[in-house]
């Protein structure tokens, strides 16, 4: 009597005799789940932003209750996490190309999310940018699912010719004045990088709706720059909640 014949090798026997347009079934399953993947990277991307159109732009010269709005990349302080980063609560899809959000380490209720987009991975030639300034990171912060700051890290080549570091600062600090006015506070300082070199440092603060909004030409290597804010309350909360927490920890020590 012959043995029956699986399906399976009969499947097998086809696919070695035709090579062409025969899969297992293992490889269709990852062509689909690559495929689902991409789908929702993309739908990840597609955020809806809030209109600018529901204010007028806030700037320095702004009165109180004139309706003008505080906007970052059409984003305002308070929005929901949902409005930039729909797909928060699944982190991090890619770490280029989709947004990433991570939990803050030692703070509850903080999530870091930073927007990539525009940023194809080991595509160095599509860089992602703010008006003429190349950002290596924009980063959200949001409290308890609300925007209560933000953290942008520019890239500023020149760092050791003072001429053309000068002229990037021109270009930046001109692309903030552009759009929220001028600074109420500028000042020059002077860093010092661990070599022990001396460095100066353009700062602009602007006194926001929120807090301030400080813009610096140095950030922690001497070609970046850092726009950041913050909300005073957040701030508050966050130093609070990270000493809890600490605090915590070191009684489940015990």
């Amino acid at each position: 009597m012959r043995p029956k014949t699986s399906m399976a090798w009969i499947v097998t026997g086809l696919c070695a005799l035709a090579l062409s347009g025969c899969q297992s079934p293992y490889r269709q399953q990852a062509a689909l789940a690559s495929t689902t993947l991409k789908t929702e990277q993309a739908q990840c991307n597609l955020r809806t932003l809030p209109g600018d159109g529901e204010g007028k732009d806030w700037t320095t010269s702004s009165k109180p209750g004139d309706g003008s709005v505080f906007h970052f990349r059409g984003s305002r302080i308070g929005d929901p996490i949902e409005t930039m980063f729909p797909c928060h609560q699944r982190g991090g899809l890619s770490p280029r190309g989709v947004n990433r959000c991570d939990n803050a380490v030692g703070v509850p209720g903080l999530r870091i999310c930073q927007d990539f987009t525009g940023l194809p991975y080991g595509d160095s030639s599509a860089p992602m940018t703010i008006g003429p300034m190349i950002t290596h990171d924009v980063a959200y912060h949001y409290l308890d699912g609300k925007l209560v700051g933000f953290r942008v890290v520019f890239w500023m080549p020149g760092h050791d010719n003072s001429t053309l570091q000068a002229l990037n600062w021109q270009k930046l600090s001109g692309l903030l004045e552009g759009k929220y006015g001028k600074p109420t506070q500028t000042t020059t300082e002077t860093v010092q990088n661990q070599l022990g070199a001396n460095f100066t440092m353009e700062v602009a603060a602007w006194e926001t709706p929120h807090g301030r909004m400080t813009l610096q030409s140095r950030g922690e290597r001497l070609d970046e720059a850092v726009l950041d804010l913050q909300t005073p309350e957040a701030t508050k909360a966050i130093a609070q909640r990270r000493r809890d927490n600490m605090n915590a920890q070191a009684k489940g020590a015990l």
